[in-house]
C-alpha cells in the first residue's frame, strides 16, 4: 500500500509537526503506509519475518506496531535496511524465492494444461474420424464385450485400436490419457454418433433450404 496523497496527517514532534512523505517511496520501494493508523511498514519484513530470530534496529516497529518517527525517518529507514546480511535483506530474499517459485509453478501448470489440451484434441480427432467412417458405412459402434482384453470389442473400439497400431503418436496420447478422458466409452460413442447425426441433418436442411430458395 503506497497511497499518493497530496498531504499526510501531521504529528507533533516537540515544537514542530511532521508527516509521512510520499517521496520516500522512491528510495525505499519496500515502504508501505497505513492511512488508518498513520504508520509505515516494511512489505518484505511484514510478510516474511521469521519468528524466533534476534531483532535489529526498527525490525519490530516495521513489522508489528508500525513506524511513525517522521522527524528521524531519513536515518531510520536507512538503519532498517542496514547491512547486506541483516534480517531485512533476508526477508527480501525469501520474497524473491517465493515469487520465483510461484512463477515456476504457474509456468509448469500452464505447460501441463496446454499439453493436456493437445493430447485431448488428438484423442478426440481419432474418435471422431472413426465415428464418421462407421456412420458412413452404416455400421454399428458397440460390441457385446468392450473390455480391453476382449477378442472383439466392437467396431468402434477395434477401429480406434487399429489407428493406434498405425500411428505411434495417437497410441501415445491414448496411453497417457486419464481413464475418464480417453474418448472411447459407450457414452462417448453415443454422443459422437449423435453429434455426427446432427451435423448431417444440418447439412441436409441447408441444402433443402437452398433448393427452395432457388425454386
Amino acid at each position: 500500500m503506497q497511497p499518493d496523497f497530496t498531504s499526510f496527517p501531521r504529528t507533533p514532534f516537540g515544537s514542530a509537526k511532521r508527516a509521512f512523505s510520499k517521496s520516500w517511496y522512491k528510495n525505499y520501494a519496500w515502504l508501505e503506509y497505513n492511512e488508518i493508523k498513520d504508520v509505515a511498514y516494511c512489505f518484505y519484513c511484514f510478510l516474511f519475518k521469521r519468528p524466533g530470530r534476534a531483532e535489529h534496529f526498527g525490525f519490530e516497529v516495521f513489522t508489528k506496531s508500525g513506524y511513525k518517527y517522521w522527524k528521524y525517518a531519513s536515518q531510520g529507514l536507512k538503519d532498517h535496511v542496514g547491512s547486506h546480511n541483516n534480517l531485512h535483506n533476508s526477508c527480501v530474499k525469501h520474497y524473491d524465492d517465493y515469487n520465483n517459485q510461484r512463477q515456476s509453478v504457474a509456468s509448469k501448470f500452464a505447460r501441463a494444461t496446454k499439453e493436456s489440451e493437445e493430447l485431448y484434441k488428438i484423442r478426440l480427432t481419432c474418435s471422431v474420424d472413426c465415428s464418421r467412417y462407421l456412420i458412413a458405412q452404416g455400421m454399428t459402434f458397440s460390441g457385446y464385450d468392450e473390455f480391453s482384453i476382449s477378442l472383439n470389442k466392437g467396431n468402434f473400439r477395434e477401429m480406434v485400436d487399429w489407428v493406434k497400431a498405425k500411428d505411434e503418436q495417437v497410441s501415445d496420447t491414448f496411453e497417457r490419457g486419464r481413464k475418464n478422458c480417453i474418448m472411447v466409452s459407450s457414452d462417448i460413442q453415443k454422443e459422437l454418433a449423435m453429434c455426427c447425426a446432427h451435423e448431417v441433418t444440418n447439412v441436409i436442411m441447408e441444402d433443402l433450404g437452398s433448393d427452395v430458395d432457388v425454386c
